[in-house]
């Protein structure tokens, strides 16, 4: 409690930093959240299809896409079920924490992914020169 106001320090700033009350704070600001997570998406899944379709074989494209589009909506389905539990259970901080960690090897198997797109790409140039 901030003292001689009888609200906790996270109102006080809510309050004085745009003149809204906290209680509509919250109410703006998980859209704005939403909103940014939908535009990461929007951005993320065509690439990542893209890449996906150009790595592979072309009579391969539509497994590996299906198999995205499933791993995908399984990680939809579930993700928020081990989070909520994890949430529950284990504590608040623990499905933030989870996620933080499995951030790690994605980034690692993005930036190999990445090279070796790359190096199938500049491999592919000489050889459509011939």
């Amino acid at each position: 409690m901030v003292a001689g106001t009888g609200e906790s320090p996270c109102e006080v700033i809510a309050y004085e930093s745009d003149g809204l009350p906290s209680e509509y704070l919250g109410d703006l600001l998980v859209p704005a959240v939403m909103a940014f997570g939908a535009l990461g998406m929007a951005i993320t899944m065509p690439n990542i299809s893209a890449l996906i379709s150009r790595s592979v074989d072309p009579d391969r494209q539509g497994a590996m896409l299906g198999l995205n589009m499933a791993a995908s909506s399984i990680a939809r389905i579930f993700g928020p079920i081990v989070a909520g539990l994890l949430f529950s259970r284990v504590g608040h901080d623990w499905p933030f924490l989870i996620g933080a960690a499995l951030t790690v090897p994605a980034a690692v198997m993005a930036i190999n992914a990445g090279r070796a797109f790359r190096k199938q790409q500049a491999a592919m140039v000489p050889a459509a020169a011939e």
